[in-house]
């Protein structure tokens, strides 16, 4: 009886965790998920803060930077780092906490939007975007104000979308000036301005997100060993208490003899 007892315990703890761990994987996964992508959020709304930051007029375009307005690019313990460049490579800007590293921009750009892990110029786990625009004129974006719902519908639409259908050959004889933050690019009159891709990487250091999914994991862990204890014992009582009447009829049996 006691063989017995132990091997419906065994089975039935034993399916329990079974489904418990797929559950608790599954489920991990999911929340995973959801955490890096708010993560990620978080990283493309402040990146596409530089893509307001250019402006072009004509054949000629500027991108100007205050660090003063986001001293988090300056430097120190939890530095940022952004970097903008042409689509050929050629960088235009960097953040002072980048000094003469580089962020190691996709070039050339295979999609508009990419997420990547990488390790920061100081040596923490970081993560990073990468985003590719084309400058518009002060004009074009007045007149585009009021669609501007429909066109991020799109543009999400199209995230993934590959740049081919841009052009973002490099040209060699680009004009580019620097003035303390400000950078300014002029095209040769044969160049078609709205052809010109820039492209902005910026990074962070990920120990929030780290230590975020660190203590899901650990939660959803102690939540799946505290769950599988309750159930071991709960399944014990109630096959030792379904198993007793039986065990008291083995013993009547046993006193009455052959």
């Amino acid at each position: 009886m006691k063989s017995m007892q132990t091997s419906l315990t065994a089975r039935i703890v034993g399916g329990s965790l079974v489904i418990l761990l797929v559950s608790g994987v599954l489920l991990g996964r999911s929340i995973h998920k959801r955490v890096l992508a708010q993560f990620d959020l978080a990283l493309e709304s402040k990146a596409k803060t530089f893509v307001m930051l250019t402006e072009r007029e004509g054949q000629e375009f500027e991108f100007e930077f205050s660090h003063d307005a986001m001293p988090e690019f300056k430097g120190g313990e939890h530095a940022e780092y952004f970097q903008a460049s042409l689509a050929n490579g050629t960088v235009l800007a960097r953040s002072d906490s980048l000094g003469e590293a580089s962020l190691g921009a996709n070039i050339p750009p295979a999609s508009r939007r990419e997420f990547r892990n990488m390790k920061l110029p100081d040596g923490r786990r970081g993560r990073a975007v990468q985003l590719v625009f084309w400058p518009r004129a002060e004009s074009e974006d007045e007149e585009e104000d009021s669609s501007d719902s429909s066109e991020e519908a799109s543009a999400e639409s199209n995230e993934a979308e590959n740049t081919d259908d841009k052009d973002v050959a490099p040209w060699n004889d680009l004009e580019i000036s620097r003035d303390g933050d400000e950078v300014t690019v002029l095209l040769p009159d044969g160049v078609d301005a709205e052809s010109l891709a820039l492209v902005i990487v910026m990074a962070r250091g990920r120990e929030s997100l780290d230590s975020m999914l660190l203590s899901l994991h650990l939660t959803l862990t102690l939540t799946g060993l505290v769950i599988i204890g309750f159930v071991a014992v709960l399944v014990y009582r109630t096959v030792r208490s379904g198993l007793t009447p039986i065990e008291e009829i083995n013993s009547q049996l046993g006193l009455i003899g052959p």
